[in-house]
């Protein structure tokens, strides 16, 4: 029985190493556990290759992992550090009552930039472009313990910065606010957020804000979004801003007309003002207000690259 069930271990760990490493392992068993095993049959010749010396019996058995054991790979390759460095925004337009938000395009950027002194540096965009800061609010993501109960309840970052927002235009003069909106001819809802933003959450926001604040009045409203999620933005949050504005110009370039006075006729001179990157980001509806702040992306920033190397450069 003792030898049936010796040759039942050999087996099983002859699975994992040589029979000859077997035995000496059942016999490293006898010598702690005082199991007699009569060792291997005599047509097993016994391994005359040497070990390398060990305070332990199964070292001498088993060696120990070497460097040349572990591969290497790189966990940022195929996309992944790209996805991790870049400002990613996606673009999406929404018609009320219908059923989702169509996207249609995902833009990668290096970096996020701040916008300085918006409502004063910029003012002359926003009265060009009609513009106005309907709402902002701000969301934090809560997971709250069901406890002993089956309730499993979440409350998402973004749908809380678009109830947040709702609140704080109901907190406005009503009678103003409704003829602004029946009057308005796009809304764009912006949403910014750290890495862990999804974009089924922010066209969850985005249809949960245009159900409140579009009238019947005003069908033919267009509704752009835009989501935006960095690393440099804590995770857990998210900020609404929705502004009301007149569809934007494709052109860069504003053109002003000047009175030019020549021998008492007036001819007037068409000049055209080259806008900064900035400006056309405001003049698009591309800003985010976040923590008092407010943030856009720039068409110079955007990223066109496929991959980021292990060493930080791009590929392309």
């Amino acid at each position: 029985m003792k030898r049936l069930l010796e040759f039942v271990c050999v087996g099983c760990l002859s699975v994992f190493c040589r029979i000859t490493d077997a035995y000496k392992i059942l016999n490293t068993i006898r010598t702690n556990n005082r199991w007699n095993v009569m060792g291997p049959p005599a047509f097993i010749a016994d391994d005359k290759r040497t070990s390398r010396s060990s305070s332990t019996r199964l070292n001498a058995v088993i060696p120990a992992f070497t460097d040349e054991d572990f591969i290497s790979i790189d966990a940022g390759l195929g996309g992944v550090r790209l996805a991790m460095e870049s400002a990613i925004k996606v673009v999406g337009e929404y018609k009320d009552g219908a059923s989702n938000v169509k996207l249609v395009d995902l833009i990668r950027y290096t970096k996020v930039t701040e916008v300085i002194d918006m409502e004063q540096k910029y003012e002359h965009i926003l009265k060009q472009n009609n513009m106005q800061v309907l709402c902002t609010g701000y969301g934090k993501e809560c997971y709250h313990d069901p406890g002993e109960t089956t309730v499993f309840r979440v409350e998402l970052a973004p749908i809380e910065a678009a109830k947040d927002a709702l609140q704080s235009y109901n907190k406005k003069q009503q009678n103003q606010q409704q003829q602004r909106m029946d009057e308005t001819k796009q809304i764009v809802i912006n949403i910014l957020g750290g890495d862990d933003l999804m974009v089924h959450e922010a066209t969850d926001a985005v249809q949960q804000i245009s159900s409140k604040l579009l009238s019947n009045s005003n069908k033919k409203c267009k509704i752009q979004m835009h989501s935006l999620c960095h690393s440099s933005f804590p995770l857990e949050y998210a900020s609404v801003t929705v502004l009301a504005m007149d569809a934007p110009s494709s052109s860069s370039n504003k053109k002003k007309k000047h009175a030019n006075k020549d021998g008492g006729a007036s001819n007037e001179v068409v000049v055209e003002e080259k806008m900064d990157d900035i400006a056309k980001s405001i003049a698009q509806g591309d800003v985010y207000y976040y923590q008092g702040k407010w943030w856009t992306v720039l068409d110079q920033d955007i990223n066109t690259a496929s991959d980021i190397l292990e060493d930080g450069s791009f590929k392309y």
